[in-house]
This record gives structure tokens, C-alpha cells and sequence, in this order.
């Protein structure tokens, strides 16, 4: 092949189209992250493509090297309680308080009449 039918180098053929194939697979990342309900609708998300280039010493060319990070929303907190009581002479800790059992409780009660 002769210097007038080489491609010229382009994101499409970067390290034999690697370039292309890390940047849908963060791509991947960041939808994922997005479609996530636990982290932050409104947080933006972020790509960095960097390429660098290491020349040759006879400025013949020059060795490619990509990286390629998502920045991704971080998990949106997550509150509840923990109701630390002792059972069996042992500190637990619960997620309810167990003095209000009756509400979390599927059946209905019945009404006691005094």
C-alpha cells in the first residue's frame, strides 16, 4: 500500500477502532447511572475521552494511548431508622420500634372494650 491509499487517522480508526468501542462502553456506564433511581436525576454525568501521543524519537510518528472514564452520579441517600432494644440480655437493633408493633402489623386488631 503506498502513503496516498493509508486512511487517514481519525476517532473511526484510533488503536484499530478501540477508541470507539471504550467510549460506548462508558456510554453504557452513564445510562445505566442515569435510568438508576437510586442516584441523583439532576447530578450531570460526564465522558473523558483523552488520547495521548508519545512521538517517536525520530519524529516518524508516534505511539497512541487512550483512556477513557465516565463520571458517574453518585447514590442518592437513603434514610430509615434502627431501634435498638435488648433481647435475651443482647443489644439488637430492630427496624421499627417495637413498642408500635400493632401499626406495623398486616391483620387487623381488634378493639379492646375496658
Amino acid at each position: 500500500m503506498n502513503s496516498e491509499d493509508a486512511p487517514q487517522l481519525s476517532l473511526i480508526n484510533l488503536c484499530r477502532g478501540a477508541a470507539l468501542e471504550i467510549f460506548d462502553r462508558e456510554l453504557g456506564l452513564v445510562l445505566d447511572n442515569i435510568h438508576d433511581i437510586n442516584c441523583d436525576a439532576e447530578q450531570k454525568r460526564t465522558i473523558v475521552l483523552e488520547v495521548d501521543f508519545h512521538p517517536y524519537r525520530d519524529r516518524t510518528g508516534a505511539k497512541t494511548v487512550i483512556k477513557c472514564k465516565a463520571k458517574l452520579a453518585g447514590m442518592e441517600p437513603v434514610e430509615g431508622n434502627a431501634f435498638i432494644i435488648q433481647r435475651h440480655g443482647e443489644m439488637i437493633a430492630v427496624p421499627y420500634d417495637p413498642r408500635q408493633e400493632e401499626l406495623f402489623n398486616t391483620e387487623p386488631q381488634e378493639v379492646r372494650k375496658k
